[in-house]
Formats: C-alpha cells, structure tokens, sequence
C-alpha cells in the first residue's frame, strides 16, 4: 500500500513539472530553487516513465540528461534541415549505450549486388518493400533473430 501511494504522489509530482511552465529560480518549498532545466528533466522523466532507485542516481541522471540537452541545442542551433529530440536513452552513460548495442567490428570485405535504382540517389527502401520499418528490440536478447530476418527479407526482395 505504501508502494502504490510513493507511486502516486512521484507521479502527481512529474505531472505537476510536466504542466508548470516557469522562469528561472522559481522557488519550491523555500529551501530550494527549480531552474527550467529542473523542469525540463521532470518533463523528460514523465514523459519516458522513468524511475530511479534513490536520489544520488536520479542527480546522476540528470547530470546525464543536461549534457545531452546542451548537446541537442548545439546540434539544432547549426542545422535546420532536421531535427534531434530526447528519446528513452537521453539519461544513459555512453558505456551503458555502448554496451546495449553489443555491436563488434568483423574486418570483411562484403561483394554485394547494387541495385539501380541505388545508382540514381536517395532510396527508401522501406517504401520499396525491400527492408521493414527500424523496431525497438529493448533488452529482450534477441537482437540476432532482428538481424537474420532483416538480412533475409533485404536477400529476398533482391532475388525475386
């Protein structure tokens, strides 16, 4: 019972920084002052449905997201053809990415078929039927049955 009301108030707590729209140093509780990048993290964590164990990982996590916030800023304040957003991984170390990926390099030459309509510029294969849509796997391990499946339907959409 204690679980499910700490569960309520955290999450009356996200939705409140979710909707509140401050300036900065806007004072909580006397003791402490919230910077619109308190807000902007409190944002984050709602909107991601993330929790976190104590209060020393939630500070190292933000510390995290603010790093990658500035570096998002810098990226859209140098180009306008596109556009970079937080996503479910913006309160991550790059050592626990990294480590998620699993990815090594293999040093072989691959002799594949280029199909003409590569040759003419860009291509959405996708649109093509050649590959589906990217799918988040998470953590569930499988990421070679994701793997051989894009491979065999890339080898089958060439081949017929």
């Amino acid at each position: 019972m204690k679980y499910a009301a700490a569960g309520i108030g955290a999450a009356a707590l996200a939705g409140l920084a979710y909707n509140y729209q401050s300036g900065e140093d806007t004072e909580l509780f006397m003791s402490h002052r919230m910077r619109q990048a308190d807000y902007d993290y409190m944002r984050y964590v709602s909107n991601w449905g993330k929790s976190y164990g104590t209060k020393a990982e939630f500070d190292f996590r933000q510390k995290i997201f603010e790093a990658k916030d500035k570096e998002l800023n810098e990226i859209m304040s140098q180009n306008g053809s596109f556009t970079v957003e937080h996503n479910m991984f913006s309160d991550w170390t790059a050592e626990e990415y990294k480590k998620l990926l699993g990815y090594t390099q293999v040093d072989k030459e691959v002799n594949a078929p280029v199909l003409p309509e590569a040759k003419a510029g860009d291509v959405d294969w996708r649109t093509k039927g050649a590959v589906t849509p990217v799918k988040n796997q998470g953590q569930c391990g499988s990421c070679w049955a994701f793997s051989s499946t894009g491979a065999i339907e890339g080898r089958e959409f060439v081949a017929t």
